[in-house]
């Protein structure tokens, strides 16, 4: 019989324990996925700097008299049995969070457990993260009975962009039509100085034609040659004027020659230009100011990381500016993680002052054991830093390509080679009907 009340009592204390409402954790922390800083898997793998953060947090601030506020029950003098803290998804992006932050009635649009009377609410509500471009008076104005604070400073934007746009070929290319001006200039010039060429040398030349449509050729051609510094010697100045003439051209030919190269190396070495050119930004940051106003930009304003990378994917976009902080960790993704058609690369960085923020409610709203748990986070001295730990000291540094030149470009050397192939049976059937060629001459030879 005895046995029989143990197992009944132990039914209705498991029951009650069961059906009954749980205590308010300590902390609510309203979040979308944003790597380094907080990402909660759909298999509740939790990791990021400020995870790490609430983790410190809670062994250096969970044993306070706070933990027995509002007539919480506590297991021991050293804890509560309230959780420390609770994960609440907010949306999905960047931009839909920040609409929930700045909708006066936020928490409603928030799907929030029920709490038991005694413990109800949390001591603390935090939202981040936060990327904002705005002033500290314009935040202020719109965000109600929330304040801002400084988690950390991102100082560097990412630009990426496809890899076709570093590709060796393609920099080369780009180089030379970055200097078609120089390019057209220099073969008119060239003509101009060949005629003056011809002008001195047809009389006196046996390597130049005394006429002219036959002379200025043999004229451009020795104008050209030396340009290039080749210089085949077949065709040589030999009266003084033309000697004259070949000296000043020679001089203007090098220049020519060394802004073309030049244009090329520059192209080469330095990374792709995207000003005025369409890039992908998450709203309302530092990243989409710096595109409009440093770049000069057709800014394409999108909630999430992955929606930027599938635009440059389907060539919607030519490139994206993102924190570089955040980029690090997408570096490591494979093509097939982010369902990419080209692989992507970081092709510059830009110097910038990003502050990462986190958000709270109003400190003069606070209760005594709100502020006591806010003071113990923030630390007493730099009330503007929160939680006093140097998670984000050295963060991952983005890898920069400039140039790519790690794979042999297919693509490209099949189009060359299918020219080269058509030129030369073009070329084969002209000789054939001009009779310059035979294909039994060597047979017929033989026998």
């Amino acid at each position: 019989m005895g046995r029989f009340y143990e197992i009944y009592f132990l039914i209705v204390f498991l029951h009650f324990r069961l059906t009954s409402t749980a205590q308010a954790p300590l902390i609510q922390f309203f979040y979308w996925n944003v790597d380094p800083f907080f990402h909660l898997t759909q298999y509740n793998d939790t990791h990021g700097s400020l995870f790490e953060s609430f983790q410190l947090a809670e062994l250096h601030c969970r044993r306070r008299s706070y933990n027995k506020a509002n007539n919480c029950d506590a297991d021991d003098k050293y804890g509560s049995t309230r959780k420390f803290i609770e994960y609440v998804k907010v949306a999905v992006g960047h931009r839909k969070f920040l609409e929930a932050i700045f909708s006066p009635n936020r928490l409603s649009k928030v799907n929030t457990s029920e709490y038991r009377g005694d413990c109800d609410q949390p001591l603390l509500q935090i939202w981040g993260v936060i990327f904002m471009d705005k002033s500290e008076e314009w935040i202020d104005l719109r965000l109600k009975n929330l304040t801002l604070f400084k988690y950390t400073t991102s100082e560097k934007l990412a630009l990426v962009a496809k890899r076709s746009s570093i590709l060796l070929t393609n920099k080369i290319l780009t180089g030379i039509s970055n200097c078609t001006e120089p390019i057209f200039l220099s073969v008119f010039m060239a003509f101009i100085f060949g005629t003056l060429f011809w002008f001195a040398e047809h009389r006196e030349n046996d390597d130049v034609s005394e006429y002219f449509l036959t002379g200025i050729q043999d004229a451009a051609w020795c104008c050209f040659v030396s340009m290039t510094t080749i210089g085949y010697g077949d065709v040589l100045a030999k009266s003084v004027i033309g000697k004259f003439v070949m000296w000043i051209w020679i001089t203007i030919g090098l220049l020519f020659i060394a802004v073309i190269c030049g244009n090329v190396f520059v192209a080469v070495d330095n990374p792709p230009d995207f000003h005025a050119k369409r890039i992908t930004v998450i709203s309302n940051t530092i990243a989409e100011k710096y595109a409009r106003h440093n770049l000069n930009a057709k800014v394409i304003q999108v909630g999430t990381y992955r929606e930027m990378f599938s635009l440059i994917s389907d060539s919607k976009a030519d490139a994206a500016l993102m924190n570089s902080d955040v980029y690090s960790v997408y570096q490591g993704f494979s093509d097939r993680d982010l369902m990419l058609n080209e692989k992507l690369n970081c092709v510059t960085e830009f110097e910038v002052n990003q502050p990462i923020l986190l958000a709270f409610q109003d400190i003069s709203l606070m209760s005594p054991e709100a502020k006591e748990l806010f003071q113990c986070m923030t630390g007493e001295q730099n009330k503007r830093l929160i939680f006093d730990f140097p998670i984000m000291q050295n963060p991952t540094q983005s890898r920069v390509d400039v140039v790519y030149n790690g794979r042999l470009n297919v693509e490209y050397f099949l189009y060359l080679f299918l020219v080269t192939l058509i030129l030369f049976i073009i070329c084969t059937i002209y000789a054939f009907f001009l009779g310059k060629i035979s294909i039994s001459s060597n047979c017929s030879r033989s026998g």
